[in-house]
Formats: C-alpha cells, sequence, structure tokens
C-alpha cells in the first residue's frame, strides 16, 4: 500500500507528538539535575496538527530542494528551522488569541514574546535533518507498484 500525502501527515503528526513527549522528559530530567526519575513528558493534542502539517511542509521543500535546486544541507538545516520558526510563533499567536497556547517560552533565554525561544536552535536543527530521512523513507514506501517491471502471467 502506498503511503499518500493524508497518511504521512498523521504519520508526522504521532511522530512529533512522540518525539516532544520524549524530549520534554529528557529536558525535565537534566533540568531537575537528574533527580527526577518520573520522566514524565507532555504535550498538547494541538502538537499532532502542528508537527503533521509542518512535517508535510519540510517533506515538500526538501522535495523542491532536492530535485531543483541543490542547496547543501547546512544551508537547508537553517532553512527549515527558520520555517520551524515561523510555524510554531504563528500557530502560538493563534492559540494564544484563544487561551489555548500550551507552551510559553518567556523564562528562556532569546525568546520572543515567549512564543519561540533561539535556545532551541541546535535541536530543531537536528530534529529538521531527520525529517528529510523519514520523508525519504515514507516517500520510498509511497513508490507507485505500477512502475515495476514484473508482468502478470
Amino acid at each position: 500500500m502506498a503511503v499518500n500525502a493524508w497518511l504521512r501527515i498523521f504519520l508526522y503528526g504521532l511522530h512529533g507528538f512522540f518525539d516532544e513527549i520524549v524530549f520534554t522528559s529528557l529536558f525535565n530530567f537534566v533540568e531537575s539535575n537528574l533527580r527526577d526519575w518520573k520522566f514524565r513528558g507532555h504535550s498538547s493534542l494541538w502538537s499532532f496538527f502542528q508537527y503533521g502539517i509542518g512535517s508535510f511542509v519540510v517533506e515538500q521543500m526538501y522535495l523542491t530542494w532536492k530535485d531543483k535546486w541543490y542547496l547543501p544541507m547546512p544551508v537547508r538545516g537553517v532553512l527549515y528551522v527558520i520555517w520551524v520558526y515561523l510555524w510554531e510563533f504563528s500557530w502560538g499567536v493563534v492559540l494564544r488569541h484563544f487561551n489555548a497556547c500550551p507552551w510559553d517560552y518567556s523564562n528562556r533565554q532569546w525568546n520572543v514574546y515567549g512564543l519561540i525561544t533561539l535556545q532551541y536552535f541546535p535541536v530543531w536543527y537536528v530534529a529538521s535533518l531527520y525529517q528529510e530521512l523519514l520523508s525519504g523513507y515514507l516517500l520510498t514506501l509511497s513508490k507507485d507498484p505500477k512502475d515495476t517491471d514484473r508482468k502478470d502471467s
């Protein structure tokens, strides 16, 4: 079965949701000076939609930059992070308007209105480049099975 665009968006959403829970549990563990062994992570259902759609956009950027232009990996990584920050900031503005924004980076260094923090740049950079691998894998599964040379007997 081919992995169509909607299924990829769904898988990207699940993947991002899971990654956020793992990240927050590890981050909280480190912030507790390695004392909180409960490893409680957290997220919001909004994150599922953010990651699903945002990662699909990264996939499309990757395909464009891979097939039509050649941008080196370090440049792609920076451009992905710019997209991530624009996406996170936009969602934050809308969610904050409805008093539904689940994150607040006001206490973090280099934050912008508490909606994004440049402190997470290295994490987003690595995650964005990992997204290329995940996208490549899912797109490989999405190849049309009719493209094979096998003939029915």
